[in-house]
């Protein structure tokens, strides 16, 4: 599996809705590429701090916009560090 299909099919891998064959494809990649294994390393702490957040929030936001503004304040709260780009090499395959 390359890079390009990796990336495509991380956020399925982490939810776990991926076929046995896709799953063990993705896997085996993460395992030799640190570009890749890297972006899941951010797709975790995203998800992560998505879910604290998540079970912060006391009140529904009004509308995706508001609720998106506020994760994001919420977000820089908690972990500013999961918003600021790392630079990675990533191959073109």
């Amino acid at each position: 599996m390359n890079c390009a299909k990796s990336l495509k099919l991380l956020s399925e891998y982490h939810d776990g809705s991926l076929n046995v064959i896709e799953a063990v494809r993705v896997r085996m990649h993460l395992m030799i590429c640190p570009s890749c294994r890297g972006i899941f390393h951010d797709l975790e702490m995203i998800v992560s701090a998505a879910a604290e957040l998540r079970d912060k929030s006391s009140g529904a936001c009004p509308d995706d916009k508001v609720g998106w503004r506020r994760f994001e304040f919420d977000a820089w709260q908690i972990k500013p560090t999961i918003f600021q780009s790392r630079r990675r090499e990533h191959p073109s395959t």
